[in-house]
């Protein structure tokens, strides 16, 4: 006589299931173990404000992070003795463009600019209004990234 059998899935697809849970959580703990994560760029975070001042010009605003520290200062290939340079020597740490173009760093009024304590500005001109505006970050590893894009 047959009878009907109450388990929901077979032993045998159970035993399966539980042996690949089991391989999938040991390569995972394996992979941060081992760190196999090691062959990523290493992204750093930088914040920062972008605020238009006027018709023709933008303030962009160091907030800060932890990974601030990482910031180069003196970019390669900036001339030195353009506007925008402080008493170390120093440019900039941002590269900006608008529409796709890059545009040079104007300080206005002596307010600190181009250093990575948190707080620094570094007014960027002309900038037209509605202009879409990509702020880029340089950093010690020659390394750059896109931290900020937006229209202003």
């Amino acid at each position: 006589m047959l009878t009907k059998d109450s388990h929901a899935i077979s032993p045998v697809i159970g035993v399966i299931l539980m042996a690949a849970i089991t391989v999938v959580l040991a390569a995972t703990i394996a992979m941060f173990s081992f760190n196999f994560n090691s062959g990523l760029p290493n992204y750093n975070n930088v914040m920062i404000q972008v605020e238009r001042v006027n018709s023709t010009c933008i303030l962009i605003k160091n907030v800060g992070s932890s990974d601030q520290r990482h910031i180069l200062f003196d970019p390669p290939g900036m001339p030195n003795g353009q506007s925008g340079e402080d008493a170390t020597g120093f440019y900039g740490a941002f590269n900006v463009t608008v529409n796709d173009v890059e545009i040079s760093n104007h300080v206005h009024h002596g307010a600190p600019s181009c250093t990575s304590d948190i707080g620094s500005l570094q007014y960027f001109s002309p900038v037209t209004p509605n202009s879409k505006v990509t702020v880029i970050a340089n950093y010690k590893d020659s390394s750059k990234f896109v931290v900020w894009e937006g229209f202003v």
